[in-house]
């Protein structure tokens, strides 16, 4: 090499490539876009197993090989420089490309690229998945103690007017720190319910429960100390993330924009911006749907399925809306495994009277509908 790139030069100026300049070469999938200026490359150490040619061996010499990965064979590059070959190594590394998003069904937007924070809300449904297996990482849990828990959690959030974001926050907490432990005792599980229920009402809530009062709806099983407690050792366990898209989150979502007025996406961005806002749906369609996936959220079996997906076909058992597809960026064939599974549990739901609207005197009768109650219960189940 004659001459070598800036980007090269700096690489190797930095401390791990200064004394060790066997590296090989990863290559990158770029963006479509008017410009080119990103590399399609980049440099990385790699191990003299790799130079070699071998592969690290398993059990305790191949973990210490793996520890050891920037650590070069000097002894490798000094014979490769006397026999007038390359101190470099390259090693090509294809990668799949990224798959195709779903469509943007957002509108024009004067704060915001719309498809920009359509990417967001999907990476951020990819950020937090979620398993239905988790169940036999607990030999003391059973898949049915997961409703009973969650009825009580609803029963909670209604005697203190929790929303409906609240439960479903404090649900995707549970979920995902059974996901992230291991043999959980079933005497702690009202413990770990309450807790969520605590940590989720200081994200949604104005003016959240005190801890005190948390305490007391366990009838004396969890102390206020308990619950503090615990809160540290659920947020370690879920890695300090509490902000998923939950399944309420993009029934919203959806309801706004299949109301939304946008037919000429092209014109009054502004006046787009302020329907998206405020919220232009049937609060009595609402209700209706999220009963339905009230009910759904209880079984296990229901975090097989993307949230986002859980209340699309929520939204087609209970909507009949004949745009969904168009208003959720979805495919009939993402769709129909889900819209299958639901089946049953709309077929109870539709059978029930018409959720109605509950008022509180401490409410204002605008935000009634996203108050949490007790619309479904273990009998259905």
């Amino acid at each position: 090499m004659d001459t070598i790139s800036p980007l090269l030069s700096h690489l190797l100026e930095a401390p791990r490539f200064r004394d060790n300049k066997e590296t090989k070469r990863k290559n990158k999938w770029l963006p479509i876009s008017g410009t080119t200026a990103v590399a399609s490359c980049i440099l990385v150490p790699t191990s003299s197993a790799a130079f070699t040619g071998h592969l690290p061996l398993p059990g305790p010499a191949g973990d210490q090989e793996n520890q050891e990965n920037c650590e070069y064979d000097d002894n490798i590059i000094r014979s490769a420089a006397l026999q007038g070959r390359s101190h470099f190594r390259f090693s090509n590394h294809f990668q799949h490309p990224p798959t195709q998003s779903r469509s943007c069904p957002l509108p024009l937007m004067s704060w915001a690229d719309g498809k920009e924070v359509w990417e967001a809300m999907l990476e951020k449904e990819a950020k937090y998945p979620h398993t239905h297996h988790y169940i036999f990482k607990h030999p003391q849990l059973q898949a049915r103690m997961r409703p009973v828990l969650f009825e009580w959690m609803m029963e909670v959030s209604e005697v203190y007017r929790l929303h409906r974001e609240t439960l479903y926050l404090a649900m995707d907490f549970i979920d995902r720190y059974l996901q992230a432990v291991c043999d959980m005792p079933k005497t702690s599980l009202q413990l770990l319910g309450v807790t969520a229920l605590f940590v989720a009402s200081k994200f949604e809530e104005i003016y959240p429960p005190k801890v005190t009062d948390f305490a007391y709806v366990t009838d004396g099983a969890c102390t206020e100390d308990d619950i503090k407690g615990y809160e540290i050792i659920l947020s370690k366990a879920l890695k300090w993330e509490f902000w998923p898209m939950t399944a309420n989150s993009w029934l919203l979502l959806y309801l706004q924009l299949i109301n939304l007025d946008c037919k000429d996406k092209s014109e009054e961005g502004m006046e787009s911006d302020l329907k998206l806002i405020e919220p232009h749906f049937s609060a009595n369609l609402y209700l209706q749907v999220i009963r339905l996936l009230d009910l759904c959220m209880w079984d296990m079996d229901c975090l097989q399925f993307d949230y986002s997906i859980l209340a699309a076909s929520a939204l087609h058992h209970m909507g009949n809306i004949a745009t969904l597809l168009k208003h959720t960026g979805l495919t009939w064939g993402d769709l129909v495994r889900c819209v299958q599974w639901m089946s049953p549990f709309a077929a109870v739901v539709k059978t029930m009277p018409p959720a109605q609207v509950k008022f509180f005197q401490t409410v204002k009768n605008y935000d009634a509908h996203n108050i949490q109650t007790k619309t479904v219960d273990l009998e259905l189940y």
